[in-house]
């Protein structure tokens, strides 16, 4: 049987997950010159690593920080966690979320490193049901097409859209998630049923999340407050993550804040104090794919001597000091360099 997979993977040492959560809380870094972040706690799942709770409380400064873990494995994360203010809580995530007071704004990271299914989704639901105003909600799952395509032959939903993997997504999150750039061709009676490809399933699947976070938010009907007029004004959910990567296994990352639904004086709608990029069709933030090759810690310093650079130039300066990298892997390298990690051995 495979154990957990902080017995697998040290979460700390992968690029990819390391520049994401860098990406993650460079926006939030951002948002502090105007969001208060002082009542602020974090939620998640720590594990024995406490990679994205380490970030939380040295660039955000928050104080108060719960871990959710699994009972057999919590007290080896308590006796691993690094700062004080962090609670482990051996217990069942929807269970615990479930009683938990939602006395106070969160910024919780639902980090998986399995496939969505119901518990996950459940999971999603409460914290989006309940938690307050200027609460960022993160969810991270494996997003890997085969794992979402029914196994076996079931004769009931074979050549059906129940019988496809966007069928079983929109099956697990809801009717109106699937972006109409993403539906099939409509086929003729009897033929089977249309499918999202390989090549756009991870943008499709991150989308699709997004819609059922929008959704859940406005389904629920909280109130920010009420305007000067005396209408109210509802809470929604404003996308601010999209990304995907693949450190082994294909992930993908979405998320965003809970906020007013009135644009007028929402500090959260500034995209370019955040440094946010969008999409300028449908509004939600860039898809962007993270997957960057491991450096040396000479290309990295090579790479870094070129920088700051426009692209063209960037390309063309280092390959003229020697780099052997294709443009495509350069070109990553020169939009994320702020984040990418070195790695090294340190005697203790």
């Amino acid at each position: 049987m495979t154990g957990p997979s902080f017995e697998r993977i040290d979460y700390q040492l992968r690029y990819n997950k390391h520049i994401e959560r860098k990406l993650v809380f460079d926006v939030l870094a951002r948002a502090k010159l105007s969001i208060n972040f002082d009542s602020h706690r974090y939620l998640g799942f720590g594990s024995m690593w406490f990679s994205d709770f380490r970030l939380a409380h040295r660039v955000l400064g928050l104080n108060s920080m719960i871990s959710m873990e699994r009972e057999e494995y919590s007290a080896r994360a308590t006796f691993n966690q690094p700062y004080r203010c962090i609670e482990v809580h051996g217990e069942n995530s929807t269970a615990f979320l479930r009683k938990l007071k939602w006395d106070s704004p969160f910024i919780s990271w639902l980090d998986y490193d399995g496939c969505l299914e119901t518990s996950v989704v459940e999971d999603l639901g409460i914290l989006l049901d309940h938690c307050p105003a200027d609460s960022v909600v993160l969810v991270s799952v494996n997003a890997k097409r085969s794992n979402y395509r029914p196994k076996g032959s079931i004769k009931e939903i074979v050549g059906k859209r129940l019988g496809t993997a966007l069928g079983q997504v929109e099956a697990l999150l809801g009717s109106g998630v699937v972006s109409p750039r993403f539906e099939p061709p409509k086929v003729e009676t009897g033929a089977a049923h249309g499918d999202v490809s390989e090549e756009n399933f991870v943008e499709f699947f991150a989308e699709a999340l997004l819609a059922f976070m929008a959704h859940r938010v406005a389904s629920a009907a909280r109130k920010f407050g009420v305007s000067p007029d005396g209408k109210d004004i509802p809470l929604r959910f404003l996308p601010l993550f999209n990304f995907c990567h693949k450190d082994g296994v294909e992930m993908v990352t979405v998320g965003g804040v809970v906020c007013s639904a009135s644009d007028d004086g929402n500090r959260w709608c500034n995209d370019a104090a955040l440094g946010l990029e969008r999409n300028p069709t449908d509004r939600l933030p860039a898809h962007q794919r993270l997957d960057l090759v491991p450096l040396t810690l000479r290309e990295k310093l090579t790479l870094d001597s070129c920088l700051p650079h426009e692209e063209p130039n960037f390309l063309v300066e280092a390959k003229g000091k020697g780099i052997r990298l294709d443009d495509s892997e350069l070109s990553k390298y020169w939009r994320y360099y702020g984040q990418f990690p070195v790695f090294f051995e340190v005697p203790v």
